[in-house]
């Protein structure tokens, strides 16, 4: 036992600095973070690591023990003298039982403990990784084939120069943005971290289609950086995966799609009481709360006519007819005035306008009014002169209480088993079907992985202490050769049926899954059964 647990830890120490070093720090490294970052990174991951090596150093240490012990002739003196071999084995025994207990906790609680704290560590530094990117690569590539260049970099005032901006989610005809300068913000929400690129004067297009509108460029400004350490089962302990197949509404994923409905579904509303108002009396007021104190505060518009485009209203007067006498829309145009309290600034008469709802960085919805052709006359207090704006953007103002509190409350049960009630996102809850079932499988695979591979460890080691006795495997490479073939055959056998489970396209993959890993610690078992029973008593 005393030469067991001295090879069980310097084999331990061995193994876990290095797939420390190569798995964890240099990766990060590479992204940016400081000294201090790494240093706390390794400290938090060295016990995850623990978790994989301690069973994989155990292994190696009852192989080359018990081989140097059959080598050196203390088995055939062990047998002269009247002691059984299976009581020779009985410290590798009562050694993997702890290894077992062991690695139970540490992948149950403790492992994911920490793989949480380092997710916290490597988040506050997220804007120091994209400035990292920035200033030694010129770009960064923040996921989903977004991509960002720039000539020059401040990280102290968070600023740009020479700014390109390339999204390239549809490949055939991806978005650019290019702007001489920018300013980059950086927000954090319960769906992960968010950098936002301000910049001045942009130029946006598409490359097959020209300049493209201002609801194009909001998914290149403002977009989800891809995260270091994902918000996935693997970072949840036993209780939060228990809650997940419970309750998956509890869960971040769940939680931030359920929520992207309920957004959804607020500014379907906006959109009906814009166009009941329309409808009803021809105009719609929207307000704003922070405006500046020579700016407006709200506009009117007035139209007679409204649809909806996209997830855009569309305002019209008359349209075009070919009638004798007609009147055409020129002669109806569209009319925004601005007010500052009840004193009108200026007026606008317009050929077309839409109301554009999305939400800003802080998590509210806000609505933009994009003006076309448009006349500009002021007040007559005014000293500015009016002009024509082919394109005017104005807000974002603020959403009508009256929507906030029309706009219908939804849960999960609803979601999924009304869906009939909401057919204008039907869309977004078969999106939220399939998170659902993604995350219900991951955790399941999650699950049956740790558990089953806590479980083989006592049967590795066991088996990994009579075969070096057997085979006499006392040299380093000979007991490494010797315990890895076990070894590597029931995690690959734990990693294959991790994977089955996981895939929703594979019919019943829960059962066979399931079925995989437990048969490869079974036969596992059955296999160290065998040798104990008949080979090792030979």
């Amino acid at each position: 036992m005393k030469d067991l647990l001295k090879a069980t830890g310097l084999a331990t120490v061995v193994f876990t600095l290095v797939m420390t070093v190569f798995a964890v720090i240099e990766p990060l490294r590479n992204r940016g973070l400081s000294g201090i970052q790494a240093i706390q990174i390794f400290s938090y991951s060295m016990p995850v690591m623990f978790s994989f090596t301690l069973p994989v150093a155990v292994l190696f240490a009852t192989t080359i023990v018990y081989g140097r012990f059959a080598q050196d002739n203390e088995l055939m003196a062990c047998r002269a003298s009247g002691i059984s071999t299976i009581a020779l084995l009985s410290p590798a025994v009562w050694l993997g039982l702890v290894v077992t207990l062991i690695t139970l906790a540490l992948t149950l609680y403790v492992a994911p403990e920490l793989l949480g704290e380092s997710k916290a560590v490597v988040d506050r530094d997220l804007e120091r990784i994209v400035f990292h990117g920035l200033r030694s690569q010129r770009q960064v590539d923040i996921g989903g084939g977004r991509i960002f260049h720039a000539d020059q970099v401040d990280p102290e005032n968070k600023g740009l120069g020479g700014v390109i901006g390339l999204d390239a989610k549809n490949p055939s005809n991806p978005l650019i943005m290019a702007a001489s300068k920018a300013h980059m913000e950086f927000a954090r929400s319960d769906d992960g971290a968010y950098v936002a690129f301000n910049p001045e004067n942009p130029v946006v297009f598409r490359q097959f289609s020209g300049v493209v509108a201002r609801e194009d460029q909001e998914g290149i400004q403002r977009t989800r950086l891809d995260e270091v350490f994902d918000d996935e089962p693997r970072s949840y302990d036993l209780t939060k995966l228990l809650r997940v197949l419970e309750d998956p509404r509890q869960v971040g994923p769940i939680r931030t799609a359920v929520d992207g409905i309920q957004r959804q579904l607020l500014l379907l509303e906006f959109n009906a009481e814009a166009r009941k108002s329309i409808a009803d009396a021809g105009k719609y007021a929207l307000s704003r709360n922070d405006s500046p104190a020579s700016g407006p505060d709200r506009i009117e518009i007035q139209a007679k006519g409204s649809e909806v485009a996209g997830k855009d209203v569309v305002l019209f007067n008359l349209k075009p007819s070919t009638a004798p006498g007609a009147p055409q829309p020129e002669e109806n145009p569209i009319v925004v005035r601005f007010y500052r309290g009840n004193d009108l600034l200026l007026e606008m008469h317009a050929a077309s306008a839409s109301l554009a709802s999305s939400w800003d960085d802080a998590g509210r919805p806000k609505v933009w009014v994009n003006v076309r052709q448009a006349q500009v006359s002021f007040s007559s207090e005014a000293r500015e002169i009016g002009g024509r704006h082919d394109t005017y953007l104005t807000g974002p103002f603020v959403l009508p209480e009256t929507v906030a509190k029309a706009a219908p409350v939804v849960n999960l049960d609803d979601l999924l088993n009304k869906p009939e009630q909401y057919q204008p996102i039907a869309k977004d809850i078969a999106g939220l079907r399939t998170t659902l079932t993604r995350l219900t499988l991951k955790t399941r695979a999650e699950m049956h992985m740790r558990l089953a591979y806590s479980t083989s460890c006592l049967f590795m080691v066991m088996m990994g202490a009579a075969l070096g006795m057997l085979l006499r495997g006392g040299q380093a490479l000979s007991a490494f050769a010797i315990g890895a073939v076990p070894a590597t055959i029931v995690i690959l056998i734990l990693f294959m049926g991790k994977q089955i489970m996981r895939n929703p396209n594979v019919h019943n993959g829960v059962l066979y899954g399931t079925v995989a890993m437990w048969s490869g610690v079974g036969l596992l078992a059955l296999a160290t059964l065998y040798v104990y029973v008949v080979s090792v008593r030979r």
